[in-house]
């Protein structure tokens, strides 16, 4: 049993509720703790909550990072109404209490790293012994519409905390654009998710329809009937379970001060991922688990 410490923006982007509804429909891996961070966090973890609820994770526990006032609420009717069933916790308190508890556990960064950077300044000792797989950053390509690597939006929303990561810890797994950006599940695999899924997948479904319908920001929209978003983050698990179906190189990453990614292979212990061998898989993969 893989066990996961994650640290999410969901309820931005809707990438982060496929990959979270991903994690917890896969029987091998037991998310221990959640973060809710960025944005108007406590809106966030009640999502958290509720799919949790949906998956009957009752042990996890979920806490609330620092509240940015910059929010947005696209998923806001998804829980209104929604009876909180797990305790929430400071983002501190929840996060060093799964790490002293669970040393094995696996980090993993699906948004901007400013909360998690926080804390990990305070507790560098407990951090640097679990390793981190983050999603940010753009090596040799850009976003899908873009011809080049440019800024990144987690990495734009978390420079100096970035780079603080990047500075002081080694085991850091970076999943950029390169491998994630062209994750869209359309077609048959779409349909089949439509017509009949799990809990969880219908949770995801029912969030996309309402994320669909408010979203207003930079993420590209695609037709909620016929196709998912990108979803990115959903690479950050599937790089966790199946490391051998990327490729990568290591060395030191940095962040540049308009965010974008300088990766100099050789020169550090950062591991990138610059290519997924085999992408239908994936897809296949979140499928397979969600239907």
């Amino acid at each position: 049993m893989i066990k996961v410490i994650l640290d999410t923006d969901i309820g931005d982007d809707i990438d982060d509720t496929w990959a979270v509804a991903y994690l917890l429909s896969r029987p091998d891996v037991e998310i221990v703790h959640v973060g809710a961070t960025t944005g108007e966090t406590s809106y966030k973890a009640k999502i958290l909550d509720r799919l949790f609820a949906i998956a009957k994770k009752e042990s996890a526990t979920i806490s609330v990072g620092i509240y940015h006032t910059d929010g947005v609420h696209p998923q806001e009717d998804w829980v209104k109404g929604w009876n909180q069933k797990h305790k929430f916790s400071t983002y501190e308190e929840g996060m060093k209490n799964a790490l002293e508890k669970y040393p094995d556990a696996k980090i993993l960064l699906l948004g901007p790293s400013n909360d998690f950077s926080a804390f990990a300044r305070k507790h560098l000792d407990l951090v640097s012994s679990h390793s981190i797989c983050y999603m940010a950053g753009a090596v040799k390509k850009g976003y899908i519409n873009e011809s080049a690597p440019g800024a990144e939006s987690n990495l734009v929303r978390s420079i100096d905390a970035s780079n603080w990561l990047f500075d002081h810890l080694e085991d850091i797994t970076l999943i950029p654009l390169d491998v994630c950006r062209d994750i869209i599940i359309d077609g048959g695999l779409y349909q089949r998710l439509c017509e009949g899924c799990s809990p969880l997948g219908q949770a995801v479904l029912e969030n996309y329809r309402v994320w669909d319908a408010s979203y207003v920001g930079g993420a590209l929209k695609y037709d909620e009937k016929s196709s998912s978003s990108i979803l990115y983050d959903v690479a950050v698990p599937y790089a966790l379970l199946y490391p051998e179906r990327f490729e990568f190189a290591t060395g030191r990453i940095e962040a540049t001060n308009d965010g974008k990614t300088v990766f100099r292979e050789g020169q550090g212990k950062h591991k990138v991922a610059l290519n997924l061998h085999d992408l239908e898989t994936l897809k296949e993969e979140v499928i397979e688990c969600l239907a």
